[in-house]
């Protein structure tokens, strides 16, 4: 089942602030190799009569920043990584990214507007046609410091947020929360060890 693709409001939708940042407990978890996921629903920041979802997700890999980088920008082996991705097409030329994912029996088709920012090991994107319409996010690849505040040799703190904005969120409400929670963990740890070990699905 396809849902209905929604125009996002007029205006820059704002990323949500990291929720495992300056977190002792978190951070145990993260070096117990957990990957934490989030996804709720808030009231619209850019209109009231909207609804807000954001997702976020942290997890460590044990790979240089720089390596799991230059990996992460292999878009077109995404179906090779995870099943939820059906289809991934890239034009290096203009940036462009087409995707076709899938969770539970709901489908959806977005084109996302890329920048890869080298120095700063992100990977920002919007989508700027299909379903999510509006949404921002980024992909970051950071260094892990030891209590010396000394990047840790071979290990990267790799983090997602996102968030749209719109008065009919173009998702099935029993996605939203738990389920979607369990399959962007699922696809989460798939990527880890892609760039961990290269393995891919097929």
């Amino acid at each position: 089942m396809t849902g209905p693709a929604v125009k996002a409001e007029t205006g820059l939708v704002e990323l949500p602030a990291p929720f495992w940042a300056g977190k002792p407990k978190v951070r145990e978890k993260l070096e117990d190799r957990d990957i934490l996921v989030s996804v709720r629903t808030e009231s619209g920041r850019l209109d009231e009569a909207a609804s807000r979802l954001v997702m976020s997700g942290v997890g460590w890999v044990k790979r240089a920043p720089g390596d799991v980088f230059e990996m992460a920008k292999s878009f077109e082996k995404l179906p090779q990584v995870s099943e939820h991705f059906r289809e991934v097409k890239f034009d290096a030329k203009t940036s462009r990214l087409f995707v076709i994912s899938q969770a539970l029996g709901y489908q959806a088709r977005m084109l996302f507007q890329v920048q890869l920012l080298e120095q700063e090991k992100r990977i920002r994107f919007h989508v700027i046609e299909g379903h999510f319409l509006g949404l921002r996010g980024e992909i970051e690849m950071a260094n892990v410091l030891d209590g010396k505040k000394k990047p840790r040799a071979n290990l990267t703190e790799m983090s997602v947020l996102m968030a749209h904005e719109a008065r009919e969120l173009p998702v099935p409400k029993f996605l939203i929360g738990f389920a979607l929670e369990i399959v962007s963990k699922n696809v989460a740890q798939k990527m880890r060890r892609f760039f961990e070990t290269g393995a891919l699905e097929k």
